[in-house]
C-alpha cells in the first residue's frame, strides 16, 4: 500500500507551467512539467495522471488550508535536512577488524593532512553548530574536540576514531563505537605503504550502508595521490559523483586546485550516500519510511474533516490508503485557477516513482522528456 499522500501543485510563468510535489513515505517526488497544449483549463487530476499515473487512481480530495500549509512547512523542516555526521576511521598497515582500527589512538602527518582536508578541529566544550549527536556541555564524554565543516550550503560533523575518547583497557572502544557505528557513511584512511584490501564485513553495523575507502600512493612521476574506492549495502541505489578512472586524485591541502578538487569530490559523495541510503532499499529507508508514515498520517488525519471548496486555486492533495489505490487531500498553494474534480477508483497499479535530487557540482540534473526534477 502506498499509504499517506500529501500532492502540492501550482502553476507559474507565462506559459503555465505546473509545479509539482508528491510526498509519500517513500520520499518526495518533484516534478516539472510544461504546460498542456490540449487543454486551455485542465483539471487537476488530469495533470496528476501525466505526472504519475498512480495518482489518477487514488481517491483524492482537493481543499484549501492555511494551517495544513504551515504543518507541510515543518513536515519539510523534518524530511530534508542539511545536517550530516560522518565517520572518520583509521586503519593502520595489517588492521583488518573493527578492533583493530578503534584501537588507533593517534595517526601519522599523513592521517593529520587528510583530516585537515576534510574540516576544521573545533572545541567541543560551548559549540553551537550541528554537534551531530557529540558532548558540548564540557563534560568531555565524546573528547574534547572533534571536526566540522561546511559545505555547499550544508554543514558536516565528522566522528574522528582519534578524537573521539581512547580506553586502553577497553578492547571494542564502545565509546569510538557508539558513534562512528550509528554513522551512514564511514571514510576509511589505509595509511602505510601496501595497505591490506579493505573487507566491509570487519565493521559490524546495521546503520552503515555507505564505506569511501582512501589510501595514499606515490607514482613513479614522484606525486602523492588520494586512491579513493567505495562499496555499498545492497539496496542503495548508485548515487553521484561517479568515480574517474583511474581513481586518483592528486594530493594537495585545502586552498590548492588538487586539494579543493579532492575535497568537492569526497564530500559531495557523502552526501549523495547519505540521500541515496535514505531513498533506497535498506534498512535505513524502511526505517525513514515509517517514519514518514506516521507524519503524513498525522497531517491527513487532521484536515481530512475540513470543508472542501469548490474551486481551489493551485492546489497540495493529501490522504491514506489501506490498499493497492491512494485516498487523501489535494490542497491548493498558489497561482492561476485550475479545475478540481475529485473522484476515486479501484486500481492494481502500485507504482513508485521517487527521485532525490543529491548534490552536484554542475548544478545539473534531469528526467527523461517533458519531466525534470526542480
Amino acid at each position: 500500500a502506498i499509504g499517506p499522500m500529501i500532492v502540492s501543485m501550482k502553476t507559474e510563468g507565462q506559459d503555465q507551467q505546473f509545479r509539482v510535489i508528491v510526498r509519500t513515505k517513500y520520499g518526495n517526488q518533484k516534478v516539472l512539467m510544461p504546460p498542456h497544449a490540449s487543454e486551455s483549463n485542465p483539471s487537476v487530476f488530469s495533470v496528476l495522471q501525466e505526472c504519475n499515473p498512480l495518482l489518477s487512481n487514488a481517491g483524492l480530495q482537493v481543499l484549501q488550508d492555511e494551517a495544513l500549509k504551515q504543518r507541510l512547512l515543518t513536515y519539510e523542516q523534518k524530511e530534508f535536512t542539511k545536517r550530516y555526521p560522518v565517520g572518520v576511521l583509521l586503519c593502520q598497515p595489517d588492521q583488518k577488524t573493527e578492533e583493530d582500527m578503534f584501537s588507533n589512538a593517534t595517526g601519522s602527518k599523513n592521517w593529520q593532512d587528510f583530516l585537515e582536508l576534510l574540516g576544521d578541529q573545533i572545541e567541543l566544550n560551548g559549540w553551537t553548530k550541528f554537534a551531530g549527536g557529540l558532548d558540548v556541555k564540557g563534560t568531555d564524554t565524546t573528547g574534547k574536540h572533534s571536526l566540522y565543516t561546511q559545505f555547499s550550503g550544508n554543514e558536516m560533523m565528522f566522528h574522528v576514531s582519534t578524537l573521539l575518547p581512547h580506553s586502553p583497557t577497553d578492547k571494542q572502544q564502545i565509546e569510538k563505537k557508539r558513534h562512528i557505528g550509528n554513522d551512514v557513511v564511514l571514510i576509511i584512511f589505509q595509511d602505510g605503504e601496501n595497505p591490506s584490501v579493505y573487507n566491509p564485513g570487519s565493521m559490524r553495523s546495521e546503520m552503515i550502508h555507505i564505506a569511501l575507502v582512501v589510501r595514499e600512493e606515490k607514482g613513479s612521476d614522484d606525486i602523492t595521490r588520494y586512491r579513493i574506492s567505495s562499496c555499498s549495502k545492497a539496496g542503495v541505489p548508485t548515487f553521484g559523483p561517479a568515480l574517474p578512472s583511474p581513481p586518483l586524485f592528486v594530493k594537495g591541502p585545502r586552498g590548492t586546485p588538487e586539494g579543493d578538487a579532492f575535497r568537492e569530490f569526497l564530500l559531495t559523495k557523502c552526501i549523495n550516500g547519505h540521500l541515496a541510503a535514505s531513498r533506497g532499499l535498506g534498512s535505513l529507508a524502511t526505517r525513514l519510511a515509517a517514519v514518514r508514515h506516521a507524519l503524513l498520517t498525522d497531517i491527513v488525519d487532521s484536515v481530512k474533516e475540513l470543508p472542501v471548496p469548490n474551486t481551489p486555486t493551485s492546489p497540495t492533495i493529501c490522504g491514506s490508503s489501506g490498499g493497492m489505490a491512494s485516498s487523501g487531500l489535494f490542497m491548493t498553494m498558489a497561482g492561476s485557477t485550475i479545475r478540481g474534480s475529485a473522484h476515486h477508483s479501484n486500481s492494481n497499479s502500485n507504482s513508485n516513482n521517487n527521485s532525490a535530487e543529491m548534490v552536484n557540482p554542475q548544478r545539473r540534473m534531469s528526467l527523461a522528456e517533458r519531466w525534470k526534477i526542480w
